[in-house]
């Protein structure tokens, strides 16, 4: 059965994100939702080598929870002078680490890539991962690809898995509370939900920094599906 799994577009998220991203057969990327602040879309944070959290956030432009996601752009005056710092944080932090150059150029790719809006900077960080992983899952932007009729959780859900095919969404287990399946039955839709055996604590940059790609895949691999 085609499983369908939706969250925002979160910058190098943790690795319980990966974990939903490679057991679903396609990822949707919702860029498309409100934006928030002061939240996962264009922050997160590593662990120091002495063992401190490090928090780190992507500069944009007045961003209001009334513009979508991908409504948001990247504040270029001051983008340059924040990513050469953040490439000398992670320099600092894992330069003795057997995984650093592997993955400082793949972090170097994604912030080179000259893209205007964090939506498509945490979407380019999720898929360059993604592909490092060796992950198969189609990664959709939901802006590019469905039109709403309205702008319910739910009616978005049924209209993403219409147009996928997919009869089974998937969601993280911390949304257990706000679904009903009986709701998901009603719309002809199996609903399972994703318990990761990692914590929601630092990026997947520290996972790969400190952890062989193999480790990383069998990592990949630590749930508990819940019906």
């Amino acid at each position: 059965m085609k499983k369908l799994a939706c969250m925002q577009p979160y910058f190098f998220p943790y690795i319980g994100y990966f974990q939903l991203i490679n057991y679903v057969d396609v990822f949707v990327s919702h860029d498309d939702g409100n934006y928030i602040k002061n939240h996962w879309i264009n922050r997160n944070s590593i662990e120091s080598s002495r063992g401190e959290r490090v928090r780190f956030t992507v500069p944009v432009r007045k961003a209001s929870h009334k513009l979508k996601i991908h409504e948001v752009l990247i504040d270029s005056d001051s983008f340059f002078f924040w990513k050469s710092k953040f490439l000398k944080t992670l320099e600092q932090n894992y330069g003795k680490q057997p995984n650093f150059n592997l993955v400082m150029d793949m972090v170097s790719s994604v912030l080179d890539s000259d893209l205007n809006s964090i939506s498509e900077l945490s979407l380019k960080s999720i898929r360059e991962v993604s592909s490092l992983l060796e992950i198969k899952t189609e990664i959709i932007p939901s802006s590019r690809r469905y039109e709403y009729s309205g702008e319910t959780v739910l009616n978005k859900i049924k209209i993403m898995c219409e147009s996928e095919k997919s009869f089974c969404y998937v969601n993280p287990v911390g949304g257990k509370d706000f679904y009903s399946r009986s709701r998901f039955m009603e719309m002809s839709l199996n609903l399972e939900f994703m318990k990761s055996s990692s914590e929601f604590s630092f990026s997947i940059i520290d996972t790969l920094m400190r952890t062989s790609l193999e480790e990383v895949r069998e990592k990949l691999m630590n749930y508990e599906i819940v019906l």
